[in-house]
C-alpha cells in the first residue's frame, strides 16, 4: 500500500504542475486539509512531503472521501462473503470449456458497473490479443 499511495503522490505532483488555482489556499486551510486526511485514513501511510500535499488544495481530499464514501456502499444486509470468492474459483477450475478472462465476485447487486465495464472493453481486449498473437486466450 505504501508504495501505491506513494506513486499516487508522484502522478498528482506532476500533474499539480499544469494545474492553477484561482485562489491560492493558505497555510491553515493546507493544514486543516491535511488533517481531515489523516483523520479519514488512519490506517494509511502519511505522505513523506506534507509540503507538497498541503499544495493539492481539495484533491487532498480524495482519498479520505473515497474510505468515507465506501463505507456508505455496502448494506448491512447484503455483506461480502469470502464463500463467493470460494464458489468462483471453484467454477473456474470446474470449467471444462474456455474460462472467461475475467471474473466479477462482488456481493449481489453490488458490481459497481464493472460488469458492464468488462463488456465494453472486450472487443478492444480481444483486438490486441489477437494482434499479439494471442488469440488463443478469448
Amino acid at each position: 500500500m505504501a508504495t501505491f499511495f506513494s506513486s499516487e503522490l508522484t502522478i498528482r505532483r506532476a500533474a499539480h504542475a499544469e494545474i492553477s488555482f484561482d485562489q491560492p489556499r493558505s497555510t491553515a486551510a493546507s493544514s486543516s486539509i491535511l488533517a481531515a486526511s489523516r483523520v479519514a485514513l488512519p490506517s494509511s501511510p502519511a505522505p513523506s512531503d506534507e509540503q507538497v500535499l498541503a499544495t493539492y488544495g481539495e484533491v487532498a481530499l480524495v482519498p479520505g472521501q473515497i474510505k468515507n464514501n465506501s463505507d456508505q456502499g455496502f448494506d448491512p444486509a447484503n455483506p461480502p462473503r469470502p464463500q463467493l470468492v470460494a464458489d468462483a474459483i471453484a467454477r473456474l477450475v470446474d470449467t471444462t470449456e474456455r474460462r472467461p478472462l475475467r471474473t466479477v465476485v462482488m456481493p449481489e447487486g453490488m458490481d459497481f458497473g464493472v460488469e458492464g465495464l468488462n463488456q465494453a472493453v472486450a472487443p478492444i481486449q480481444n483486438n490486441l490479443l489477437t494482434a499479439l498473437g494471442m488469440s488463443n486466450m478469448i
